[in-house]
């Protein structure tokens, strides 16, 4: 193996044009490092390919030791992870002669990681998830249509996919991207800590339920289904509206482990064996997998991510994985800091960056709402931090959460700009007529905010999306009606997730701020001049005693 050169992986013109593509965007050099590792000459054609062994070893996904799971759960995820390299294989390459040549090397490649569209990488994940369930023999509740997957079809997979189906699909994608961001080397004894997918499996069962005639027209791939079913088209079109960063999970790991080979870290499945560790590929700060307290769980770290596109995914991804302050750091907590505005200033003040605010509520009893008693958490990322201002501000690209019992986005819509309000009057403020309310509140308008935050932290109000046309409609809490939700404020977190850098800037402002009031607090009596010579002196002395006689100097 290795000793592969150029000229034995030239495959004609098809080969050719892959190599000028990817080479346009900077693939093809690790490429060859990575079949070069692997590759050797068949004995039959004479030609440098990989044996389709070889290459599963190369995708291998090994179960990690996981904290706090069922027996049932462990059972289920080993059978899966044990057959993930197989799938991979059966999606990306045609292995009907057991080996890869060149051309074929690249076209899977490209076909797995340089897809563009959202949609057409959720088909390959869930291509990817029929073979899986397909080599662990698990029974099938949908099927692919016209022979294979088309990707200009709408109508590629009939049937519906199992309750228990859709969380392992979720948990697997979570142990593939948890291995292609990090290795963590010689840690077996610090598991990690599954995240709960309850929210986005309910958020699903909301809209993607299958009704009966789906169930009909899957009625011949499975004897018998003991729990709730989703409709396959209905789930794809969710995925894509709500979770698009699961579409990458495919891609990243696939790409990842292929960049391992190339980078020597990995030669080839027999020098793996069943050590199990996660790479940093990016980031080489310390980490600790610790039990995780407070509201950001690794759960809602990691279905915040799936919703989000941009460097705050990343972040929070890695918080899903082990618990680090360079990707996300506690700024304040209700608990510790203490309730109210003021105490809530004293901690994100000068803090410029990108923001997760959680707060975990219990709407009261005798509201309209059949959430009435049962805790939930909604929360909201704001991209330039808080601002202590008397009007709306804020960014496009902030977002509104359900986080609990439900997972649900709400983005914004482009048609208002009330992103956020956060206010407190300072003190010794004059007298206003129509004093602006002190609190924090996300979308609506004055006295109509979508959620309001009193400014004692006691109460939160959730109001119909009706009243708001900043942020997508939706219930933020499950069944929501019309009328007002009001509950009781349990905690609340502000998360920063701007780094260091936006930390040291806070820092700094924090300093500048406290040398000021110090300067404030000092008066200099020399500024003043001679006293005794001063006009302020002259008025005292006439409104303590205004009958005593003053002799005029002349």
């Amino acid at each position: 193996m290795g000793n592969a050169r150029s000229g034995q992986m030239d495959g004609g013109g098809v080969a050719k044009e892959l190599e000028n593509r990817l080479s346009n965007v900077g693939d093809l050099a690790w490429l060859k490092s990575a079949f070069s590792c692997v590759s050797t000459t068949s004995s039959s054609s004479g030609k440098t390919v990989v044996d389709s062994s070889v290459l599963q070893g190369c995708f291998k996904l090994v179960l990690p030791t996981l904290r706090d799971i069922s027996n049932t759960t462990r059972l289920e995820l080993f059978s899966l992870t044990s057959q993930v390299g197989l799938a991979l294989l059966d999606v990306a390459y045609d292995m009907d002669k057991g080996e890869v040549d060149w051309t074929g090397f690249l076209e899977g490649f490209e076909n797995c990681c340089r897809q563009n569209l959202g949609a057409i990488k959720l088909k390959i994940l869930l291509l990817y998830f029929y073979h899986l369930l397909k080599r662990s023999q698990v029974p099938l509740t949908f099927n692919i249509t016209h022979g294979g997957v088309d990707f200009s079809h709408d109508d590629d997979f009939m049937g519906y996919i199992t309750l228990d189906n859709f969380k392992n699909l979720l948990r697997i994608c979570w142990l593939m991207m948890c291995q292609s961001a990090y290795r963590i080397e010689d840690n077996e004894d610090k598991p990690l800590e599954l995240p709960d997918v309850d929210p986005i499996v309910r958020a699903a069962s909301m809209v993607c339920s299958a009704t009966s005639n789906e169930r009909k027209e899957a009625n011949g791939l499975a004897n018998h289904i003991t729990c709730e079913e989703f409709s396959v088209t209905k789930l794809l079109s969710w995925m894509l509206s709500t979770i698009l960063g699961l579409s990458d999970c495919v891609p990243r790991y696939f790409q990842a482990q292929l960049e391992e080979l190339a980078s020597g870290m990995q030669i080839c499945h027999q020098f793996l064996g069943d050590k199990y560790s996660i790479r940093a590929s990016v980031m080489h700060a310390p980490v600790e997998c610790l039990q995780r307290t407070g509201l950001l769980s690794p759960g809602i770290a990691w279905a915040i991510s799936l919703s989000q596109t941009d460097d705050i995914a990343c972040k929070l991804a890695m918080t899903s994985f082990v618990q680090n302050d360079a990707f996300a750091s506690i700024l304040y907590r209700s608990t510790i800091h203490g309730r109210g505005m003021n105490r809530f200033w004293a901690q994100v003040d000068g803090y410029h960056g990108a923001l997760l605010i959680l707060i975990a509520v219990i709407p009261t009893q005798g509201e309209e709402s059949p959430s009435a008693g049962e805790k939930i958490n909604v929360g909201a990322i704001l991209k330039n931090g808080f601002e202590n201002k008397d009007s709306y501000y804020g960014s496009p690209g902030n977002c509104l959460f359900g986080l609990s019992p439900a997972f649900i986005p709400l983005r914004c819509t482009g048609k208002g700009s009330n992103y956020v309000y956060s206010h407190t009057r300072a003190p010794g403020i004059m007298y206003q007529v129509q004093p602006k309310p002190n609190g924090i509140g996300f979308g609506g308008d004055h006295g109509k905010e979508r959620l309001w935050l009193d400014e004692d932290f006691i109460w939160l109000t959730v109001r119909h999306h009706a009243m708001d046309r900043t942020y997508q409609p939706g219930s933020i809490i499950p069944n929501q009606g019309y009328t007002p939700i009001k509950a009781k404020v349990v905690e609340v977190e502000v998360w920063g997730l701007g780094g260091e850098a936006a930390k040291e800037q806070q820092i700094a402002f924090l300093k500048r701020a406290c040398l000021f009031s110090e300067q404030r607090r000092k008066v200099d009596l020399k500024a003043f001049g001679n006293w005794s010579e001063s006009p302020e002196k002259m008025m005292m002395n006439m409104v303590s005693d205004p009958n005593n006689v003053q002799r005029e100097e002349r």
